[in-house]
């Protein structure tokens, strides 16, 4: 979401993008290690993928735990569809060759469009999904493009453009995102392929959210 959120800033630098860049990794990083870190504290190997499984839904403390998850899901949702249509919007400007006054014209009418369209597409997903660890553990893997994939590519999308934004050190930057794009490829594969292999030709079995 850095990159959509960059592109509404009123001071759009090179500088401003790695700086969101590198402190939303570094925030990621920290509570991820931190959860991952705690959950092995708590429950040694036995640790499940998605630590809510470990607690007894009964507790007051993870009933409250739930609830702050819920309103997680409900407040982060219009972001995601905000990211969502723009990528939409663009490569449908993209691809039917839009000229700009039309584009313009036409966005509030697209915007309603592709909103509703993502809307009932997620509710229809929501209802006809049998298993949702199947669903956690693929969201799971899209984590790992949004913190290493996209930013790497859009690191190397830069260094494409060296000239327009001047940079001094061009292969510190390519180096730099290519890691990241590597990184994140690796790691979503690997959780893919795990989900295909485990939960969907195998058919898995999942615990509740809570027990």
């Amino acid at each position: 979401m850095v990159v959509p959120i960059y592109a509404n800033m009123r001071e759009r630098r090179l500088a401003n993008l790695a700086k969101a860049t590198v402190m939303t990794t570094f925030f990621l990083f920290v509570m991820y290690s931190l959860m991952g870190t705690f959950g092995y504290m708590a429950y040694g190997s036995a640790v499940k993928a998605d630590i809510m499984q470990m607690f007894d839904a009964s507790n007051p403390w993870v009933l409250f735990g739930i609830g702050a998850l819920i309103v997680k899901m409900v407040t982060t949702y219009p972001l995601l569809a905000f990211c969502g249509r723009g990528a939409f919007d663009g490569l449908y400007a993209e691809l039917t060759k839009l000229p700009t006054k039309e584009f313009i014209e036409g966005e509030p009418r697209r915007r309603i469009y592709i909103t509703t369209g993502w809307f009932l597409t997620t509710v229809a997903l929501a209802t006809f999904t049998s298993n949702v660890g199947v669903v956690i553990e693929l969201l799971g893997g899209l984590a790992a493009a949004n913190i290493f994939i996209f930013p790497g590519l859009c690191l190397l999308g830069v260094f494409h453009q060296q000239e327009k934004f001047g940079l001094k050190r061009p292969m510190v930057v390519f180096a730099i995102g290519g890691l990241m794009v590597v990184i994140g490829s690796f790691v979503f594969g690997v959780v893919l392929l795990d989900t295909i292999l485990n939960d969907i030709t195998k058919g898995g079995t999942h615990h509740l959210l809570c027990t």
